[in-house]
């Protein structure tokens, strides 16, 4: 079975069966004829930000529709946020000193990691517009001041999340 396509531009709609996948340096294509038109999609693996949102997309897409370029972003936003534990260099523009704080999201919409003492848990969703962080649960050790302090820092930064982004370093 192939898979499924579905296309929706300003004054054009396009559903069918996707052509096979060919990759080229590193770019998945997809060229051929759908329902009578000529197709080809580009999916580069590059982040890419939604103009309208602002979030981030592992894809950059572009899809040429008998004649006619499109340009955009493409994939689960998500897939940026899972796979490995995101280490916290500054929290509000003040280092991290002496612990680690970590971020890992969990595909299931649980998030974990070190909030530089205590571990944590909790909840996120991520929207194709926004990243909220429920409460967070930790457990109940006791460090310095000075860690504790940037602890509590991290855990309320945390609740203010409304959205993420991946610069060019990654």
């Amino acid at each position: 079975l192939g898979t499924a396509l579905l296309f929706v531009g300003p004054d054009l709609r396009l559903e069918g069966t996707a052509p096979p996948a060919q990759f080229v340096d590193g770019v998945r294509q997809h060229a051929g004829i759908v329902n009578g038109r000529s197709i080809n999609v580009a999916l580069a693996p590059r982040v890419c930000r939604d103009t309208m949102s602002g979030m981030p997309h592992p894809l950059t897409a572009e899809v040429v529709v008998s004649g006619r370029t499109f340009r955009g972003c493409g994939g689960d936003p998500e897939t940026l946020l899972t796979g490995g534990a995101w280490v916290a260099e500054d929290i509000g523009g003040t280092l991290i000193d002496r612990s680690r704080a970590t971020l890992d999201f969990g595909v299931d919409g649980r998030l974990a990691g070190r909030a530089s003492c205590n571990a944590y848990t909790t909840t996120y969703k991520l929207t194709g517009e926004s990243l909220t962080i429920g409460a967070t649960a930790t457990t109940m050790m006791s460090c310095a001041p000075s860690l504790m302090d940037q602890e509590r820092r991290f855990l309320d930064f945390l609740q203010r999340v409304q959205r993420f982004d991946i610069d060019n370093t990654g």
